[in-house]
């Protein structure tokens, strides 16, 4: 059974326009287990303890808690100790003129550490775009920093390498990537068919307006393939 690692930004995604049953009816199907950290789980939940902004979101996703649809690991003490570690070494890659600058929270950190134990297929589920381009392509994620720092970053490459040879071959998919393979597999089929170009606009552009991060051109390039 293939595990896939959830970061808070995907769950909020997939929370926001009521799409949590996408992945009951993958589990079922596909025979894969949901999973989330601790850290991913006290981003996603305690605001909505705090906060009645975010408390129906919060409560949707204890109730796929609860109802066994998302586990919640929490790392080992080996895992822990590697923490440390870890946090030092990836909010050291980049830097300014005046020191380095952190790219990854907890959440973050926890979901890569647990990923990095895992030894079958490493599927890492996250909209937010930081962490997907640390992982795909720092070089562009340098880019980008650059532009919102309106400065020029420093990369350590000897850090970059030893954070990639730490996670290992790690697949990075979005909310919007496992709601297209669903709407393929007619998952979708009491709205409407696999063909129905309308639903699947629909289905993604909700996803990008609710966090995941996705370029428009992608979404039409999902559209061409059904």
């Amino acid at each position: 059974m293939k595990d896939i690692i959830f970061d808070s930004s995907s769950i909020i995604s997939l929370t926001s326009i009521n799409l949590l049953s996408v992945l009951s009816e993958l589990k079922k199907r596909e025979k894969v287990n949901f999973l989330i950290t601790q850290g991913v789980y006290d981003e996603v939940i305690i605001p909505g303890e705090k906060n009645y902004r975010f408390g129906w979101s919060s409560e949707q996703i204890q109730n796929s808690i609860d109802s066994g649809l998302l586990g919640v690991k929490k790392l080992t003490p080996p895992q822990e100790k590697e923490y440390v570690f870890f946090e030092d070494l990836v909010n050291n890659i980049l830097s300014t003129k005046y020191g380095p600058i952190q790219i990854l929270q907890k959440g973050e950190l926890e979901s890569i550490i647990f990923l990095a134990g895992l030894t079958d297929k490493k599927l890492f589920c996250i909209d937010e775009l930081i962490t997907r381009e640390l992982i795909d392509d720092p070089k562009r994620l340098k880019s980008i920093l650059d532009k919102r720092y309106k400065t020029t970053l420093y990369m350590d490459e000897t850090k970059l390498t030893k954070f990639k040879e730490y996670i290992g071959d790690v697949k990075v998919i979005r909310s919007v990537d496992l709601t297209a393979y669903a709407f393929n597999k007619d998952y979708f089929k009491q709205y409407g068919t696999n063909k129905d170009t309308h639903l699947i606009k629909s289905l993604l552009y909700a996803l990008k307006d609710n966090g995941c991060a996705v370029l428009y051109e992608e979404i039409e390039n999902y559209v061409k393939k059904i």
